[in-house]
């Protein structure tokens, strides 16, 4: 994901790799976990990365890409349902950690600064995320603002989006669940 996130059409996504290498060996960057480590910055480096983003006029673009990326890794985690599910049920559990970087991504993509598409096909694509790790109402919630999907949405992510609505019913008397549902 960080790779994703960090490479662009200048910057090869393997030299990524060798730069992030560079600032944990520099204690700028914290490596966590074993298999598949997870990357944080320290809130100092965090800070003074967010301010050089902001002064080169990046932030949009990064996010974008954060959000892109997010929703690469859901539609993986979609088709492959044992990431998605906890260890305790049979699955890996890989899922549970990007809860913080969905959330993220749905807060960019659902701003009037961020792309609706992207939240609408976000929510469809990571609603089994949301839902196995509790967060169902808030998977609702977020969908309701989004209620109804507007006319010039492409019919794919519509109906994503509108298939995941309808599966996250839990009041079938939610008129906004019937109408996903037809």
């Amino acid at each position: 994901l960080a790779q994703q996130v960090v490479s662009d059409p200048r910057l090869d996504p393997w030299l990524v790799l060798e730069l992030l290498g560079h600032l944990i060996d520099k204690s700028l960057v914290i490596a966590d976990g074993a298999p598949e480590p997870r990357y944080h910055l320290l809130e100092t480096t965090r800070a003074f990365a967010l301010e050089q983003l902001a002064a080169a006029g990046e932030t949009e673009a990064m996010l974008r890409r954060h959000a892109q990326a997010v929703r690469s890794l859901m539609a993986t985690l979609d088709a492959d349902r044992g990431h998605v599910l906890p260890a305790e049920h049979g699955g890996h559990g890989s899922a549970m950690h990007e809860l913080g970087n969905l959330r993220a991504a749905l807060d960019w993509a659902s701003s009037a600064a961020g792309e609706r598409t992207l939240a609408y096909d976000l929510l469809g694509k990571s609603w089994t995320v949301l839902m196995v790790n509790g967060q169902t109402r808030e998977c609702v919630q977020r969908m309701r603002q989004l209620w109804p999907p507007p006319a010039d949405l492409p019919a794919q992510i519509e109906a994503g989006f509108c298939l995941a609505f309808a599966r996250l019913n839990k009041d079938a008397g939610r008129t906004e669940h019937r109408q996903a549902a037809r």
